[in-house]
């Protein structure tokens, strides 16, 4: 399978278990990006804890990352015939993936603790560690049970991904996140650490890096990923950002909203559209997101520059 193949495959969808898990969880308050319709990856945030009674976590095929926030607790999980205590601290992080329900408990309730679970779709992790794997050799997908590491790289994620979610960051960005964090687990965390693989990750050529960029102009508007754009160049994605940034000097996340703004710039002194109209009519799905990227890309709001045009 070829990296546009990878790339497109519909199968890096959460699964529906995922989405249901967050119900069995004895939560005190919920957050989640389910509200904003990332479909790369599901960020459920859970804050305190509103029983001690054991529950069952729902099997999903998904790889669960649980990432401690803030605060510290203890968790139990049942495995292997005992129940196992595990300590968390920020920076702590859980990974599960094994489609078996496993049982859990809270020991002592604590209203303190911030827990972020992050589901990645089990097949953007099979596709990305068939792209770590060496020819010839035979890949075999890896299992965690409740695996506890510190890991500051996935927890500083986990509160940027916060950050972005309150903001309504799009699918790009959640695309982008999701594949770094399957690379990053596999090779730190899985059976097969990642080795240089005779096969080439593919190059970008200026031709490709002009069709990428000929694509944002033409489409953004529109949802756009980072699979598309990959396809564009016709590389891997896993391989896409490092390529670009090389070549342009900025990541494409960071190109696509520099055109998004250049575009709202134009409308907002050429047009007599809205503000929230002009967001969405340029590819944000938050007008306060807008209003932020473009303050720091001008130094004033869109409301202040419009005004000051027109004096």
């Amino acid at each position: 399978m070829g990296g546009a193949d990878v790339a497109s495959n519909t199968s890096h969808v959460v699964s529906s278990e995922s989405y249901r898990s967050w119900d069995n969880i004895p939560s005190s308050r919920r957050r989640s990006s389910r509200d904003i319709g990332w479909s790369s990856l599901l960020l459920d945030l859970h804050s305190g804890v509103s029983s001690q009674e054991i529950y069952e976590s729902i099997g999903t095929a998904d790889l669960r990352i649980g990432i401690t926030l803030s605060g510290k607790f203890a968790c139990d999980h049942y495995n292997k015939s005992r129940w196992r205590i595990n300590d968390y601290a920020p920076g702590s992080i859980m990974l599960h993936f094994t489609e078996e329900p496993t049982n859990y408990r809270f020991p002592k309730p604590d209203d303190q603790f911030q827990l972020a679970l992050i589901y990645l779709p089990k097949g953007l992790v099979e596709a990305c560690l068939d792209q770590m794997r060496r020819i010839g050799e035979q890949s075999k997908m890896p299992t965690f049970s409740s695996f506890v590491r510190r890991d500051l790289a996935i927890a500083a994620l986990g509160k940027t991904l916060m950050d972005t979610m309150q903001g309504h960051g799009g699918e790009l960005y959640a695309s982008t996140t999701a594949a770094w964090m399957a690379t990053h687990i596999l090779s730190r965390y899985g059976s097969h650490p990642f080795q240089e693989d005779e096969r080439s990750p593919g190059a970008i050529t200026d031709a490709r890096i002009e069709r990428v960029l000929d694509y944002m102009s033409e489409h953004y508007a529109d949802e756009i990923t980072l699979d598309q754009l990959a396809s564009e160049a016709c590389v891997s994605k896993f391989h896409f950002t490092r390529l670009f940034k090389q070549k342009v000097g900025e990541t494409p996340l960071r190109i696509l909203s520099e055109t998004r703004i250049k575009a709202a710039h134009t409308l907002l002194l050429s047009s007599e559209s809205s503000v929230s109209q002009i967001a969405r009519a340029c590819g944000f799905t938050s007008t306060s997101h807008f209003t932020r990227a473009f303050s720091e890309r001008y130094g004033a709001t869109p409301t202040a520059l419009r005004k000051a045009s027109r004096k």
